[in-house]
């Protein structure tokens, strides 16, 4: 794989849940699109307002999805590659705990991580939970763990439990992984469409099968009133099939960032997976590929882009 196509699945995903911070968590689509309407512009890069759960937060700031993502990719870094969990969970601490850079809303899934973390409890550390932590962080680790040649459906385990222990959280993080190793390896959104599915479908027993063949295959093209007929909320079994919708009915990054964002509830919860996927198809600064203004209304985006470089190297 290139290493533009790298740097655009990597970027994708940061920019994208940066891009749906100012709207996040308002479970109301016509409430958006008021807002929309009222500021003039469009669904990405909306200021927070004081109230909101990323009130202390400004334009271009990650929500705590990319700080995640974040703090897994910079372990990566400081291990050359390799999936260190002692080094992970550190690295955690660090960020997410007391005294930590992170400053803002702490979901239930990390705010557990850390207790168990200050507890002792490390194998595993991650709360009983089926919430998007568990997938959005994957695009640095599909990386490295695809071209380590490593065992891959259990490196992505290992970290999944980090921050969420739980079996359905696993499953659909498997599901995500399969989509974004497909897509980064062939540069084809259909191949990891496919690939997601087929997972799924390895999956016995397993709600995801039927809800992600629901996404691809209804007549329903709609993603705002299928994100509520899937549900709005942080739960991978409604976020991952909205998301796969919003894949297959959009052909270009800034319409599925912001079609993910007008939908409305978690939307920067689905925003990595959506954005990574449709970075590793479309590039950056292409037409279809991730606007090169929303690079640079990204806060810290020159790190990101030197962090992005540096673990492409690596691998």
């Amino acid at each position: 794989m290139s290493q533009e196509r790298t740097l655009a699945f990597l970027l994708g995903s940061y920019i994208a849940d940066a891009a749906s911070l100012g709207l996040h968590w308002i479970y109301d689509p016509e409430q958006i699109a008021d807002r929309i309407r009222t500021s003039g512009g469009t669904a990405a890069f909306q200021p927070p307002g004081r109230d909101h759960y990323h009130g202390m937060k400004a334009v271009g700031d990650m929500t705590q999805y990319g700080e995640s993502t974040r703090v897994l990719h910079q372990s990566l870094l400081r291990t050359g590659g390799k999936l260190d969990l002692e080094d992970y969970q550190k690295g955690f601490i660090a960020h997410f705990g007391p005294g930590g850079g992170y400053k803002g809303y702490i979901d239930k899934p990390t705010r557990i991580t850390l207790e168990n973390l200050v507890q002792g409890q490390v194998d595993p550390s991650g709360a009983d939970d089926d919430q998007n932590p568990a997938a959005s962080k994957l695009p640095p680790l599909v990386l490295t763990a695809l071209s380590n040649n490593t065992d891959f459906r259990g490196e992505i385990e290992k970290a999944v439990r980090v921050t969420n222990n739980n079996d359905n959280a696993v499953h659909y993080a498997q599901i995500v992984a399969a989509a974004l190793r497909a897509t980064l390896s062939e540069g084809e959104l259909s191949a990891g469409l496919e690939a997601g599915m087929a997972e799924a479908e390895n999956q016995a027993g397993n709600e995801a099968k039927a809800l992600i063949n629901e996404a691809l295959t209804t007549n329903n093209t709609d993603s705002i009133s299928i994100a509520g007929h899937f549900g709005r909320a942080c739960s991978l079994h409604q976020s991952i099939p909205t998301a796969f919708h919003i894949l297959t009915h959009t052909d270009n990054y800034q319409a599925a960032i912001e079609l993910n964002i007008m939908a409305g509830g978690d939307s920067a919860g689905r925003a990595p997976f959506i954005g990574a996927m449709m970075g590793a198809a479309h590039g950056i600064g292409t037409e279809k590929g991730i606007p090169l203004n929303w690079l640079v209304k990204m806060s810290h985006g020159n790190r990101l882009i030197s962090e992005s470089e540096a673990l492409y190297n690596i691998v």
